[in-house]
Formats: C-alpha cells, structure tokens, sequence
C-alpha cells in the first residue's frame, strides 16, 4: 500500500493549468508568546548573522519544472496587507542550515520582513523570497498569521499565469508551565530534488520561559503520513549528530508527505505529550501529484463568516504534468485545531453537507469518491471552524491507493 498526503492550506493550484507552488521556510515557521517575548526570538542576532530567523520562499514548478516567475511581477502580504518596503537596499546575513548566506533586498517599514528578490531555491534557481527579521508573536497577536505572495508567470511569450501561494505562521500562547516546540530541517530545506535523496528533521522543545530543553530530557515520536510511529534517534550528517531526529528517504515519500512530531516529557513522574507540531515536505522527484482545489478556485486557503454556506474543497490525484484525475485512489481526512489538536469528534457536523462521510476510530474521516469524475469533495461549514477548532481548522488528506 502506499499513501500520499497534502495540507490544506499549503499548495496553490492554478486551475487548469500545469502550473503549481508553494512556499517552503528554511526554519519553522512556528513561534509563541510567553508572556514577555516570542520564543524563539527571530530578531536574534549573532556577529551580524540572524540565528532564528526564517527565510519563506517561493517553490514554484510548471509540471515537474521548476521555474521563476516574471520579473516585477511579485508583491508580498501579511494577513491579506500589502508589505511596504524601504526603498533603499540593503545586505543581510542569515543562518541557514549550518551555513550562513548574504542576502540583498529591502526592509519592510514597520522593520519585520526583509524581501529577498533571488534567494538560491537550488543551485540554478533563484526565486522570491521574504525572511521575518521582527517577532510577530505578542501579547495581542496569540493567533494564527499568513503570509501571501502573488505574482505572475508568462506561458509562451504572449500570455502569463497569476498564481497566489499562502504560508501559515503558527502563532501561541506558552501557559504557566507550558512548552512549546518545533522541528527543523538540516540544511534548512525539507524538499527532496534529488533521486535516491534525502531530508532530516530534528527536533526543539522549549520551556515556559522561552529556554531550550536540553535533548536529553526529552523524546520524540515521528508519524509519517499515517506509517507506524517511530521514535527520534540520533542520526549523524557531516560529521554533525542531531538529537531527536529522523531521517527520510525519497522511497518514504511519494510526491508530497506530512510529518507529525510529537515530543514527550516527564510530567509528575508520567511520560506525556506536551506538544505536537507538523510539518510538509515535498519530493520533486515523483510525478503523482495530489491535487487540492478550493471551489475550482486557484489556491486552498479559505475564510468564513457566519451564515456563509459552507467552503468546498476538491481532491483527485494526476501528475504534476498532467492535471487529470486517475482512477483507482481513495481519500481520507485528519483535521486539526490551530494548536495542531487532533479533532476527532466532527461527523455529526460535516455529515450534513457531506454525502457519504464516514469517520474511524482512528480519528480519520473517510469521504466518498464520484465514479466519474474520480474526486473527492468536502464542504466544511462556518459551525465547525468556528466552535471546533476556535476560529482556524487545518487538514491533512490523503489519497491511497494498494
């Protein structure tokens, strides 16, 4: 049997097109408040280097290719507002990975975000991108944030694609003898580019006062996909050992795939989960491609009011140069609070704008697929956003396939 996985929120798709993106981050996109500061805190800086402070950019491929997009033809928002930057240039160091890497662009006014307009995305490709260089946690701002960047691509040399790609930030509150934790890639990229490649993920946990835990006092339990768990190890990369760590092969991954990680610690004696976070990484060695589409709208993020009729999102796997739905696929959700809460109790709530929904013990919702056009649909209401997962539901689906 094999699976394949996509969020939600994270993949735009221009519809009908071959063409499809996201935005990856060279570090966690995920920080929380304290009560006196954001952990960690992005505007760290050591020598003149930023240590904390994440680089998103653009993933952007038409087919299997990666591409960039039209020059002049980007523009960047925080939570639906234009970022306005200064006007005159600058050069920043940021810690990527166990390198450093020299970055010209533009501080934003309000001194948070520092555009980049070629970041290597690899070695021959040098996309958009924007580094949070201000804490975006606070004592007001304990919520979700998303940051957008729009632009265009040309498709021959009369004719261009709009495409819009969206990148949550995981914003939280650490309680009273709370924690809070992340994972990070080496090498700060989660993507797989090459056959036989491969990515490690290691992991952070933090106390209340925004200190690390030291790796020995704690553990970790990875679940790819929804493959049996496997605990953190060590695992050793040029001559550097991680500590609660995994390392995943390209044949662990078939286009896209979710890691969760959950850390545990000893609270009062008894080994607890004290916090679960989830992150994506991408294998642009696959072709099969699992195609997530808003309303047959570009993009997959979704806003409601009350007495708004329910979001529809659409599922159905092609490739990634070919967007036709195959056969033979079935699809299941997990859905998630904005703490990445498993919600496991929904049914009732999506089984009356969804035909055919069925949930299992597992915390899966397995939904039904049309015999004609071999995809899967979900509509999701304002009530279960709203009341279930307080203002912001994420999910993860899947489509598998034996």
């Amino acid at each position: 049997m094999s699976t394949i996985s996509n969020r939600f929120f994270v993949t735009a798709i221009d519809d009908g097109s071959t063409l499809h993106g996201e935005l990856r981050a060279t570090k966690s996109l995920s920080q929380a408040w304290n009560g006196s500061g954001a952990v960690p805190n992005w505007t760290t800086t050591t020598n003149g280097t930023y240590t904390n402070a994440p680089i998103i950019y653009l993933s952007l491929l038409r087919g299997s290719t990666p591409v960039v997009p039209n020059a002049g033809s980007t523009s960047w928002q925080y939570n639906g507002v234009s970022i306005t930057f200064s006007s005159s240039g600058s050069t920043k160091v940021f810690a990527v990975g166990e390198t450093t890497v020299s970055c010209q662009g533009y501080e934003s006014i309000d001194g948070r975000f520092f555009v980049i307009n070629e970041y290597p995305m690899d070695s021959t490709h040098f996309v958009p991108a924007l580094a949070i260089i201000g804490n975006l946690a606070s004592s007001t701002n304990p919520d979700t944030d998303s940051i957008t960047l729009n632009g265009a691509y040309s498709i021959g040399q009369t004719s261009s694609i709009d495409f819009s790609v969206t990148a949550n930030v995981r914003i939280s509150r650490i309680t009273s003898n709370g924690y809070f934790g992340q994972i990070n890639f080496v090498g700060g990229k989660s993507d797989i580019t090459e056959a036989g490649g491969y990515v490690i993920a290691y992991a952070q946990l933090y106390n209340q006062s925004g200190s690390p835990i030291s790796n020995n006092d704690f553990s970790v339990r990875y679940t790819l996909n929804d493959a049996p768990s496997t605990m953190g190890s060590d695992v050793t990369e040029n001559s550097t050992t991680y500590q609660d760590a995994i390392k995943i092969l390209e044949s662990n991954v078939i286009d896209y795939a979710t890691l969760k990680c959950e850390f545990l610690y000893s609270v009062d004696g008894t080994q607890q989960v004290v916090f679960t976070v989830i992150e994506g990484i991408d294998d642009r060695q696959d072709d099969e491609y699992l195609y997530v589409q808003r309303s047959g709208l570009n993009g997959n993020n979704a806003s409601l009011h009350s007495g708004d009729n329910p979001v529809s999102f659409e599922f159905f796997v092609g490739t990634a140069s070919d967007a036709t739905a195959q056969t033979g696929w079935a699809f299941k959700i997990k859905l998630y609070k904005a703490d990445a809460v498993e919600i496991t109790d929904s049914v009732s709530e999506l089984s009356a704008y969804n035909t055919g929904i069925t949930a299992r013990t597992d915390g899966y919702y397995i939904l039904s697929t049309d015999s004609t056009s071999h995809k899967a649909t979900l509509n999701i209401p304002y009530s279960l956003v709203k009341n279930k997962a307080s203002d912001f539901l994420s999910g993860i689906i899947y489509a598998t396939t034996t």
